[in-house]
């Protein structure tokens, strides 16, 4: 599982740098990604995700990574850890939080 989504992300960079590069329009065009938790709890995803930023030649901002609510309530100290990591690579295109 972690090596298909380790693809999808590494693809999506790829992609959306080759369509913001295509048109002036969607120079500014954003992509979410969703991850798993298991996917956000391997000791692999933060080298992987700047891997795939840095290859791809894509701007953070242009990322939003969709981060389940379960990832983030299952392991608060882990959750936030890895939160800080990924805000450390780049400033990343954001969304909304809410917890209910």
């Amino acid at each position: 599982m972690i090596a298909i989504s380790d693809w999808i992300l590494g693809e999506v960079c790829r992609q959306l740098h080759i369509w913001q590069l295509s048109s002036p329009t969607l120079s500014q065009l954003q992509v979410t990604v969703n991850s798993s938790p298991r996917q956000l709890a391997h000791s692999d995803f933060i080298p992987h995700l700047r891997s795939a930023i840095q290859d791809a030649a894509s701007a953070p901002a242009s990322l939003q990574i969709e981060i389940p609510e379960s990832a983030a309530i299952a392991n608060l100290a882990a959750a936030s850890e890895t939160f800080a990591h990924i805000k450390r690579l780049g400033e990343f295109g954001s969304g909304f939080c809410s917890l209910t």
